[in-house]
């Protein structure tokens, strides 16, 4: 994975925790993790386009055909690496 890929994800994961974990207790402090969580994300999104986009930017394939599946696989790839790397087992409720 691209390490500036991989930062933007930690960012995104870290503010989106605490954004969580303050949502009830801290309003404030909530609102404030929030903001940030959401910053990284987009920038995160964007930086993945721009690293493994293909023709289109946005991931639609709109018909042509073999193009959607291949970022369809694409996307598929990248996200198991991600849940490989995180050491995710699924829900374990």
């Amino acid at each position: 994975m691209d390490p500036r890929l991989a930062q933007l994800l930690q960012m995104t994961s870290l503010y989106g925790t605490l954004a969580k974990f303050y949502e009830h207790s801290d309003p404030e402090k909530h609102i404030y993790f929030y903001k940030k969580h959401v910053q990284y994300e987009l920038q995160l999104v964007q930086m993945y386009w721009s690293l493994y986009g293909h023709s289109h930017s946005h991931g639609h394939g709109h018909g042509h055909g073999h193009g959607q599946q291949e970022e369809s696989y694409s996307w598929d790839e990248h996200y198991q690496g991600y849940q490989d790397h995180q050491g995710y087992q699924g829900y374990q409720g």
